[in-house]
């Protein structure tokens, strides 16, 4: 929660995104605060997939500008892999930022199991709910995304699974 976005503007959470959400869905309507984000989020899909990718692009685009040291620090742990709910770059913004003791490679749910494991030396970091280049449709908010990935073998839900319970692990991030 100490990035900021390229506007200059901290990152928000679920009710932040709710607030942006809502001129996409009902432009000449009061935001009302008891919309559930996963229902906005379809709405506004289905509504303006274009402005809606825009909007997440301008808003999870991290500014590698002014990020305190500690992420740098944070990403330079030996972690065998990470693994992240949001769909920022933040650690991509971390890598130009600060020179890291390893590359870091940005992975999403939806590419599945890589032939190719990350190179000796590189940080996985992989994001369980989709990357920014994935907007608008390639991220998974609402309970008909979460349904449709239910439907089908995920082989990275089932790669955290194993990993939970064979590897030490430690949960990092905002309530």
């Amino acid at each position: 929660m100490a990035a900021r976005n390229i506007a200059g503007q901290q990152l928000p959470s679920g009710p932040g995104l709710r607030e942006l959400l809502w001129p996409i869905c009902f432009p000449d309507d009061p935001f009302e605060a008891s919309s559930a984000l996963p229902d906005l989020y379809d709405f506004a899909l289905r509504r303006a997939p274009r402005q809606l990718s825009e909007l997440l692009s301008r808003t999870f685009t991290v500014s590698e500008c002014d990020l305190p040291e500690w992420y740098g620090r944070m990403l330079s742990m030996p972690w065998q892999r990470a693994y992240t709910l949001n769909i920022d770059d933040l650690e991509l913004a971390v890598a130009r930022r600060f020179s890291l003791p390893r590359a870091v490679r940005s992975v999403s749910f939806s590419a599945g199991e890589s032939p190719n494991p990350a190179p000796v030396g590189t940080l996985e970091f992989v994001h369980l709910n989709g990357m920014l280049d994935e907007t608008p449709v390639g991220l998974t908010f609402s309970p008909i995304q979460y349904a449709q990935r239910l439907a089908s073998p995920d082989p990275v839900f089932r790669r955290v699974a194993a990993e939970l319970v064979s590897s030490p692990f430690v949960f990092i991030g905002s309530p």
